[in-house]
């Protein structure tokens, strides 16, 4: 994190403008690979997965990776990340259970799971300064330290 505040002061500004790829770890990328090659998967389950509204969320934040308390802050975001997908497994719960005749809880099981394992693979795999397209901060320039001083 120090690295990563040390290259924001130097650097002033984003390096480049925000963007998302939705749901990084081919999260998104899957979903639609399978919505464009099976039809009824589209048709019954979308395009895009129903939570990529928070994947887009979560990135915003990662974009910028502000750096002050920059550890909390990251840990909030990847919360609100998890939050988020329950949440909307909690207000998508219903009509996908007369869908297909799964109860409430359950779909809100499998909305929880993903969402840990969500909140798992961004602690893990987000963290700064690692050269990683997703990386906190990747608005900024890299800060990778090839000497293994992360």
């Amino acid at each position: 994190m120090e690295r990563l505040a040390k290259i924001q002061e130097e650097a002033l500004y984003p390096e480049v403008a925000f963007s998302s790829d939705g749901c990084s770890g081919g999260l998104s990328a899957g979903w639609e690979a399978l919505a464009e090659n099976l039809p009824s998967f589209a048709k019954t389950l979308g395009e895009k997965p129903p939570w990529e509204e928070c994947c887009v969320a979560h990135d915003r934040l990662y974009w910028a990776g502000r750096t002050d308390d920059g550890y909390r802050r990251r840990l909030l975001a990847d919360g609100e990340l998890r939050a988020c997908v329950m949440s909307v497994g909690r207000s998508e719960a219903p009509a996908l259970s007369s869908r297909y005749d799964i109860s409430v809880e359950r779909i809100e099981e499998v909305f929880s799971i993903a969402a840990e394992a969500m909140f798992v693979a961004v602690r893990v795999g987000g963290v700064p300064c690692t050269g990683l397209p997703w990386r906190w901060g990747y608005a900024w320039p890299q800060c990778i330290d090839l000497d293994g001083d992360n």
